[in-house]
């Protein structure tokens, strides 16, 4: 048996677990885990940037905005095709626009997806005027 006394037993313990704490928390925590992945996970299960000063970010909309090359709007979401929150690969995000036409006259939607057109450009290929000359030539 040991020659401490109990509460030096006490003490001695206190001091290798708070040192088993910091060299974890210094080692094993954030980019030092073998599994961390980058960021957090929020309640909802996306995955969180941390963009300095306490800011975080999702990190699907930085993905997708960094492949549109733009800021997305406040409309824009974006969509996990498989349904996993934190898979962020860009071939697994879709772009999603959650705007809508105000009126529902034919004149309303036709003008109305024109300027979906116009903001984002025809399926594979920039919106040109020709685009909107021939729908200008529909009667609309």
């Amino acid at each position: 048996m040991s020659d401490l006394k109990p509460s030096e037993m006490r003490n001695r313990y206190s001091i290798a677990a708070r040192a088993s704490l910091a060299h974890r928390s210094k080692h094993q925590s954030g980019k030092d885990n073998p599994n961390y992945k980058g960021g957090t996970l929020d309640k909802s299960g996306y995955r969180l940037i941390n963009m300095g000063r306490g800011k975080q970010y999702p990190e699907h909309r930085i993905v997708m905005e960094k492949h549109i090359g733009r800021p997305l709007l406040a409309e824009e979401t974006v969509h996990h095709k498989n349904g996993v929150r934190d898979d962020n690969r860009i071939e697994n995000l879709e772009l999603w626009s959650s705007r809508n036409p105000k009126g529902q006259r034919i004149e309303d939607k036709v003008s109305w997806a024109l300027s979906l057109l116009e903001q984002y450009g025809v399926p594979n290929r920039p919106f040109t005027a020709s685009d909107l000359c021939m729908a200008a030539s529909c009667g609309f």
